[in-house]
């Protein structure tokens, strides 16, 4: 230990000295200073024994504690050290798409799947693109119907906490497992959505993984990524609460499906058509086209009309710039008519009637009506394309034919109820919806 010197002319008491010479030295340990003055007087000045053992036991009373410090990491902050590795985005990506338990679906998942499978294969959809798709529409529905929209399940709110793989609640695993087949596929590219609906602009919530600034391109996924993605899910959430809103008509008709009513239809004898009725002057005025057909209905049904039972799903398409009407009939069999084309002939003409009714059309002075479009006017379709079974333009279905019964029922029905579902729009008749039923017990 060093000694201390006083100075040949220092006539000042020693205390006070000491004293003056202590904030020169305020960034050493207030408690180390104390002691070393303390030892240091001991050595260089004459104490009584009684003095001395008093300063033992005071540097005695001190006890310095080991110091262990953190290897040198080249200047930056110390790691902290984690209980639980991070996980990557792919690695969350891999654990959902090998739970295949994740897209078992529960009773009202069910009828969404149906219809959404039905549409999008008639639509032609390739087997990838639509099983994909049809994932995507469950998803969305698990979304909006669930109690919580958080795709992570985040225990605590601490941002560098580590996420584990099975912290990831049943959205989580689905949107990543979706996430991983929309890139590894390449969904959008292969793709063009351009004339489909606003839904497919939903497809968004999968493209953040392109943004460099976005929390995808991090090599991990700690618990700040994970609150942020919750974040992005509550938001995603209330865009299609607000589009699930805008068309609550058209959504409605998803409790429909198998419903017991349509057995209803076929306490009769029915033949099956279906038509697309249009007028190049009615193109763009929906109104027209309504006023038209309710005309069509009473000139086709009574005891000398066509039928005196028609029942009919009425589709309004106001998707593209010329609108049309999509009708589903189920007439009952008139011994009048010889033949299926007799009966198509006649719905062609009554709708040319109509429609010079409507629009208050001059008639030739022998009161006939000249026209060359008839056939495209009142358009008879396919029942469904991609159905082998109703791959017709009709079908006759006796009340004892239980198979035909059950895939009218089944199959037809559904599907044609699932364009006011996925190809919905905001009908310019507030009042009017856009699929219309008559006869399945109420008129919807």
């Amino acid at each position: 230990m060093s000694k201390v010197y006083k100075l040949p002319n220092d006539t000042r008491a020693r205390g006070k000295v000491v004293g003056e010479i202590r904030p020169f030295i305020s960034y050493i340990r207030a408690s180390d200073i104390l002691a070393n003055e303390t030892i240091e007087q001991a050595s260089s000045e004459s104490f009584n024994p009684k003095q001395e053992t008093e300063l033992v036991k005071k540097r005695t009373g001190f006890k310095k504690k080991e110091v262990s410090r953190w290897p040198d990491v080249s200047g930056a902050a110390p790691a902290r050290p984690l209980s639980t590795p991070h996980c990557t985005v792919q690695d969350l990506m891999n654990y959902a798409s090998d739970n295949e338990n994740i897209w078992k679906y529960n009773q009202h998942e069910k009828r969404v799947e149906k219809l959404a499978n039905l549409y999008f294969r008639e639509y032609g959809l390739g087997e990838e693109l639509r099983i994909f798709i049809v994932k995507f529409v469950i998803f969305i529905e698990g979304i909006i119907e669930g109690k919580s929209a958080k795709a992570v399940w985040v225990k605590n709110m601490d941002a560098d906490a580590s996420v584990s793989k099975e912290s990831l609640t049943l959205i989580g695993q689905r949107y990543f497992d979706l996430l991983n087949t929309y890139h590894s596929c390449n969904i959008l590219q292969k793709n063009n959505f351009s004339d489909l609906n606003e839904f497919f602009n939903f497809l968004s919530v999968f493209d953040v993984v392109k943004d460099t600034f976005m929390f995808w391109k991090m090599n991990f996924f700690p618990n700040q990524q994970a609150l942020e993605l919750n974040k992005f899910m509550l938001d995603f959430r209330k865009k299609l609460i607000a589009y699930k809103g805008k068309y609550s008509k058209n959504f409605e008709n998803i409790n429909y499906v198998n419903e017991k009513t349509f057995q209803k239809i076929f306490i009769k004898d029915r033949w099956i058509l279906r038509f697309e009725l249009t007028t190049f002057k009615m193109h763009h005025d929906v109104r027209l086209l309504s006023k038209t057909f309710s005309d069509l209905m009473k000139r086709l049904e009574g005891d000398y009309r066509l039928s005196g039972d028609i029942k009919y799903i009425k589709f309004t398409n106001e998707k593209f710039s010329k609108k049309y009407l999509d009708v589903l009939f189920f007439i009952e069999p008139n011994e009048k008519f010889n033949s299926m084309e007799e009966v198509i002939h006649r719905i062609q003409d009554d709708w040319v009637r109509a429609s010079s009714y409507t629009l208050n059309e001059h008639q030739s002075k022998d009161g006939k009506i000249l026209t060359h479009y008839a056939e495209t006017d009142a358009k008879v379709k396919q029942l469904m394309k991609s159905e082998t079974f109703f791959n017709s333009e009709y079908l006759y279905i006796g009340t004892r034919d239980k198979t035909k019964i059950e895939a009218a029922v089944d199959v037809l029905i559904p599907y044609f109820i699932s364009q006011a579902i996925f190809l919905p729009v905001e009908s310019t008749l507030p009042k009017t919806r856009q699929l219309t039923q008559v006869g399945f017990g109420k008129k919807y």
